[in-house]
């Protein structure tokens, strides 16, 4: 499988499909209904307790009428596989994409550049799963929270772990 060509697309779910065709036994497909609440974060750690990380793909999640896929980066196998390079040689692999930046196209509209200050927003919407007993509420996980100074304009990029906090803010915890 030639990585260029094959994930040339940057559409998830031609990838899973492609991927799942070239690799049928490292996916696991679920047909039948889970619930949202802790159900698939309990299959992803059976799996674990067995050794096993296989990708997962969950077609009906009760209460969030979307698809839901698990575990795409839970092995160095398959990320190697992603890259298109044997798992010994991953390191080097990422690195190089890494160093291969693409370039970029500056737009003046698009999606990218809307800024939304509206107590209509509603993160309840959001397909967002509660993975344990002692989580508050439902989770956003390695989100990419954006930030910006008010005054100088300084913006930052960071990873977290996000809790839907109301239906128009979420809370997170920085340390």
């Amino acid at each position: 499988m030639e990585p260029k060509s094959q994930w040339a697309a940057q559409d998830f779910r031609a990838f899973l499909a492609d991927y799942r065709r070239a690799w049928p036994d490292d996916v696991l497909t679920f047909e039948e209904p889970v619930s949202s609440d802790q159900d698939i974060t309990a299959v992803i750690w059976r799996l674990a307790d067995d050794g096993r990380a296989p990708m997962l793909h969950f077609k009906r999640v009760d209460g969030l009428g979307v698809e839901v896929a698990a575990n795409v980066f839970a092995s160095r196998a398959r990320i190697a596989r992603i890259l298109g390079a044997p798992p010994e040689r991953l390191h080097e692999a990422y690195q190089a994409r890494a160093r291969d930046a693409k370039g970029q196209r500056v737009v003046s509209a698009g999606p990218i550049l809307d800024q939304i200050d509206s107590d209509w927003i509603d993160l309840g919407r959001l397909p967002m799963l509660k993975h344990f007993e002692t989580d508050r509420a439902r989770y956003i996980t390695s989100g990419v929270i954006v930030a910006e100074h008010p005054q100088t304009g300084a913006g930052n990029l960071s990873y977290h772990r996000a809790m839907i906090h109301s239906s128009n803010a979420l809370a997170t915890s920085l340390h």
